[in-house]
């Protein structure tokens, strides 16, 4: 089941920039590798957990709405398995890009914000949580249509109806993208 609150965020993301100029008809294409630390709100002490992405860990598109500012929904998804038991989750998310600066063919720091939504399933249970992402990064070209980007996100999940605890990931990600139009 999609939370409600995940649609209400998307929608108004959508909303607010969507209505503005379409000038530029370019889509970022993109695989990130990266590292996420993950730390849990609870009273009682318990260890961070540490995940690692790597070739792959996040798949993205971006849409650009103006040379400035990107719609980029994103995509990631993990699967674990040890002692009979496995687990598998997938997040998606939805984040505005602004870039500083409108030369596409420059050197580009940006900052992120959107909704994201997890879902982990496990055994015979299933379960998701909202969070809010926010972030910044560069991109470096490369070439007129291939990017490397370095990133830093952090992403407050929150605590579910008492069910599920509210964890906050730190997530640090390199990765490639190439520029269609």
């Amino acid at each position: 089941m999609i939370n409600k609150r995940f649609l209400f965020m998307t929608g108004l993301v959508v909303a607010l920039f969507g209505v503005t100029q379409p000038a530029v008809a370019q889509v970022e294409l993109g695989l990130d590798a990266g590292v996420q630390v993950i730390s849990f709100d609870t009273d009682f002490d318990s260890d961070n957990l540490t995940q690692i992405g790597i070739p792959v860990s996040n798949l993205r598109v971006g849409f650009f709405i103006s040379p400035s500012v990107e719609i980029e929904p994103n995509f990631s998804l993990q699967r674990a398995s040890s002692g009979g038991s496995s687990a598998t989750e997938w997040d998606i998310g939805a984040n505005l890009l602004y870039h500083f600066g409108d030369d596409p063919a420059m050197t580009r720091f940006f900052v992120a914000f959107g909704p994201s939504l997890v879902v982990a399933s496990g055994g015979d249970e299933t379960d998701s949580q909202f969070g809010v992402t926010v972030g910044a990064g560069v991109k470096i070209p490369a070439s007129d249509l291939l990017l490397f980007r370095l990133g830093a996100g952090y992403t407050k999940f929150f605590e579910k109806e008492n069910e599920l605890v509210g964890l906050n990931v730190f997530t640090f990600l390199f990765g490639f993208s190439v520029m269609v139009e």
